[in-house]
This record gives C-alpha cells, structure tokens and sequence, in this order.
C-alpha cells in the first residue's frame, strides 16, 4: 500500500455511506505535494476506492470520493473539541454540491 493511500482521511455520513468526503492528513496532503505527479494522486486514491469497495458487500460500497479545500477543525464548527466529527455540520455544509455529484466519476475535488 502507497503512502498517500495509507495516510488519507476518509469520513462518511451515516446516512449515506456511498459518498464520503475526504480530506488528505497532512502527511498525505505533504506527500502528493512533493512527490507524486497531479495525475498520480487522482490514480492512487481511485485505486483506494477500487480496493475498498473489493472488500465491501455491495450495499456497503461507496461510491463517490469527495475531496473537500477546507481542513476540518473546530473553529470552523466541523469537529468537536473532542475531535470528534460534526457528521450534521458536514451534511449541511455539503448536501447540494453532493446531490450534484457526476454519476461516471468516484473521484471530485472541490
């Protein structure tokens, strides 16, 4: 497994497991900046999808990743101070640009 695929940050709805917003750690994000052609990036977290959804059951699959500008952080009300995840926050935040998503590409950056 890459190092990019190892350090991205995936986070889910609970409602709607099939497109999940993601956000590259910083180690990722460090990584791809340095080290990996544009179109390398793409091509890694797409074979991150491809290999995760071969280990789902079908309803489980997922069908978008959604790569989001914006670090996730309390002070934007994103994350608890626990750091815990404001999954009601990211719905809302992201509900139309998600209803919008292109059926034929898994792969969306903002």
């Amino acid at each position: 497994m890459s190092r990019l695929r190892r350090d991205f940050g995936a986070r889910g709805s609970g409602r709607d497991p099939g497109s999940p917003a993601v956000r590259l750690s910083v180690g990722a994000y460090r990584v791809a900046a340095r080290l990996l052609p544009a179109g390398q990036v793409s091509a890694e977290l797409q074979a991150s999808l491809a290999h995760l959804n071969s280990q789902l059951q079908p309803h489980e699959r997922i069908s978008h990743f959604v790569l989001v500008r914006e670090p996730w952080t309390v002070d934007n009300g994103c994350m608890t101070p626990t750091m815990k995840i404001r999954r009601n926050v990211l719905e809302a935040r992201y509900a139309e640009w998600v209803a919008a998503l292109p059926a034929r590409q898994p792969l969306v950056w903002e």
